[in-house]
């Protein structure tokens, strides 16, 4: 991995050195700050020898403390691609470099015909049994493959963020109450990490809508691995279907997707099933360390967080967990 300058201004030089091939000039159209403040460019570069690339550009955050407090995370992403294990379940990787400050630089194919998907308006059901499959391969591809404990933002555990997590989400979003039922997977969550069923493989972390890529096709992609490592694959895919699909669409194709999760990677449905309620809990996970360490009072990000927790309600009222020991933060929500 090149250790070279991040690049703040784009330029034909930098482009150059990172494709190793002459570059003519290039066009570069923003596609918006990433939720982690990343910068993200679609590029259309033309070469000195007339050639063409369609190239995607990721850079870490611009604040010096938005580059701390992702370091981590954005070391993971450029090891993933790196390392080869994001492999063809992402865009291709064309140049990764990391400088000294924090700051991480990613270019990579744009494959051509793919398309983003919103969050907002989720995965439909196609889809989402797309992106089922699509992990069931990176889950059983990842098996023999040794993987980094994941990430973890701000380095802080789950059971300190969540007795921050009341005040954080009240300045966010004003008047806000929780369900006693997500109240309980966050408590359960606080007082220790849930033992799923599975193998260990290597995880992507954070599957959701705005994170795939579907080709004409319609067969997905992942990006930003920024929280890829080692873990049980069913965290993965109820992460995904807790969190990016409608909880009307999610309800229909529920159990056909974790059936045929099982099919490809040979777990066993009843060991899913069973661990199920408690599987969603990676995704509360960054929700909440979001919330606490990241979230601003932005439109977007209301809007975005309100409904991430709409559905996170929904399906921790469709799988309610057992109450935990210990009651966590409950209290302070009262």
């Amino acid at each position: 991995m090149s250790k070279t300058s991040i690049p703040e201004r784009l330029s034909a030089g930098w482009l150059s050195g990172a494709l190793k091939r002459p570059v003519a000039g290039f066009q570069a159209a923003p596609l918006g700050a990433g939720f982690t403040a990343s910068r993200v460019w679609r590029l259309a570069v033309r070469l000195s020898d007339g050639g063409r690339r369609a190239l995607v550009l990721k850079l870490s955050p611009e604040p010096a403390a938005a580059r701390r407090l992702f370091a981590d995370a954005n070391r993971a992403e450029l090891d993933a691609y790196a390392q080869g294990r994001a492999g063809a379940f992402a865009p291709a990787l064309i140049h990764a470099e990391a400088g000294a400050d924090g700051g991480t630089a990613l270019l990579l194919d744009d494959p051509p015909g793919h398309r983003g998907a919103s969050f907002a308006d989720g995965c439909d059901a196609e889809a989402a049994m797309a992106v089922a499959d699509l992990l069931a391969r990176l889950h059983v591809a990842g098996r023999d493959r040794v993987h980094p404990p994941r990430a973890i933002i701000g380095g802080r555990d789950f059971a300190d963020l969540w007795r921050l997590y009341p005040a954080a989400l009240q300045r966010l979003l004003p008047g806000t109450r929780l369900s006693p039922a997500l109240h309980a997977l966050g408590d359960a969550m606080a007082a220790g990490d849930p033992a799923l069923p599975g193998r260990l493989t290597g995880l992507h972390g954070d599957v959701q809508a705005d994170n795939l890529l579907f080709g004409p096709n319609g067969a997905p992609l992942l990006i930003d691995w920024q929280m890829a490592g080692r873990g049980r694959g069913v965290a993965d895919l109820a992460y995904f279907l807790a969190g990016s699909v409608r909880p009307d669409i999610r309800r229909g194709i529920e159990a056909a997707a974790i059936r045929h999760y099982c099919a490809v990677t040979g777990d066993a449905v009843a060991d899913l099933r069973a661990a199920w309620p408690m599987a969603a809990g990676a995704k509360l996970r960054l929700s909440v360390a979001m919330t606490v360490l990241a979230d601003h009072p932005l439109l977007r990000h209301r809007d975005w967080r309100r409904v991430d927790l709409e559905r996170l309600e929904a399906f921790a009222a469709d799988h309610p967990c057992p109450a935990p020991a210990r009651p966590g933060n409950s209290g302070a929500w009262t």
